[in-house]
C-alpha cells in the first residue's frame, strides 16, 4: 500500500471509530443519567484534571478539547490498524473483526495497563 493509501485509509478508520465510540459512550452517559457530554469530557483530564469527568455540559474547554483528544487517539490506533491489514490481505469478514478485536484489546492494554493515569484517555 503506497503511503498515501495508508493515510487515506487511516484517517477514514479512525474518524469512523472516533464518531462511533463517542455516539456510543453518549448513549451510554445518557442511560445512566448523566450528561451525553460527559465521556468527552472527562478525556480531556490530562489538561483539566480529574473534575473534567464532572463536567456535564458542553464546551470548548472540556468537549472540545476532548473531541480532539479522543480523535487523535483514534486516527494513532488506526495507523498501525491499517499498517496490519495492508501487510496481511485478503481477509474474510470474520477475520477483520477478529483482528479489529485483537487492536482494540492492544490499546487498552497500552492505554489503560502502561500509560501514566493522568494521560490515560479517560
Amino acid at each position: 500500500m503506497k503511503p498515501v493509501q495508508l493515510l487515506a485509509s487511516t484517517l477514514v478508520t479512525g474518524s469512523v471509530a472516533s464518531v462511533v465510540s463517542t455516539a456510543t459512550l453518549a448513549a451510554l452517559a445518557k442511560m445512566e443519567g448523566k450528561g451525553a457530554a460527559q465521556p468527552v469530557n472527562s478525556t480531556s483530564h490530562w489538561l483539566h484534571g480529574e473534575n473534567a469527568a464532572d463536567v456535564s455540559g458542553v464546551d470548548a474547554a472540556h468537549t472540545g478539547v476532548g473531541l480532539a483528544t479522543h480523535h487523535a487517539s483514534a486516527l494513532f490506533w488506526a495507523l498501525p490498524f491499517e499498517t496490519w491489514l495492508a501487510s496481511h490481505q485478503p481477509r474474510s469478514s470474520i477475520e477483520l473483526v477478529r483482528d479489529a478485536a485483537v487492536m482494540s484489546a492492544i490499546a487498552a492494554i497500552v492505554d489503560y495497563g502502561i500509560t501514566p493515569k493522568r494521560l490515560t484517555p479517560g
